[in-house]
């Protein structure tokens, strides 16, 4: 199966949960992009109650694309449950500290191995600063301890997925519209 098949129907799936899911109805919401050297990523947090949301997010990953070792970039889909840490509310602004775990699932590459795919849990932890106008700028560590199910000369192999316990150094930036 192609690369660009794989993605095109990561990318279905996930639009169709989040159009199926009717915790997704209501409350508070924010769409955006999240930018890291490690990929570029679509988000969408919905409000969960007071103190905890939800991050779904669709990414591109740039692992030995930008290092000129490859010209494909893999794909992967995170579900986070954050919490809020703390919250500090002003007229300007709201400014958010939150933490949480999640899983992680994709078809990338790994840093000494081919495309393959990858499934385990996350964490994040991050602020966020919410302006007056409907937009909030975040930033944040997302790291992955996963496995990777890669085949090599032929031999399919499990191993550890090492560039997602990397995305630990690699921040995430990122910049949503809230409604």
């Amino acid at each position: 199966m192609a690369a660009g098949h794989i993605i095109q129907r990561l990318f279905m799936t996930a639009v169709a949960a989040m159009m199926v899911c009717p915790a997704l109805s209501a409350g508070p919401k924010a769409i955006g992009a999240e930018f890291a050297f490690t990929g570029i990523n679509i988000n969408y947090q919905h409000t969960a109650d007071i103190m905890s949301f939800h991050d779904i997010s669709l990414g591109i990953d740039f692992c030995k694309v930008l290092d000129g070792e490859s010209r494909t970039p893999g794909v992967r889909f995170n579900y986070i449950k954050d919490y809020i840490i703390a919250a500090w509310i002003r007229t300007d602004y709201t400014a958010r500290c939150f933490a949480g775990p999640g899983v992680a699932i994709g078809y990338l590459q790994d840093r000494d191995k081919g495309f393959g795919a990858m499934l385990g849990i996350c964490g994040n932890v991050g602020a966020e600063f919410c302006f007056r106008v409907p937009v909030c700028l975040s930033v944040s560590l997302m790291p992955v301890l996963a496995g990777h199910l890669a085949s090599r000369k032929g031999d399919a192999g499990l191993d550890i997925y090492n560039n997602g316990i990397l995305q630990l150094l690699s921040p995430r930036v990122g910049i949503k519209y809230s409604f």
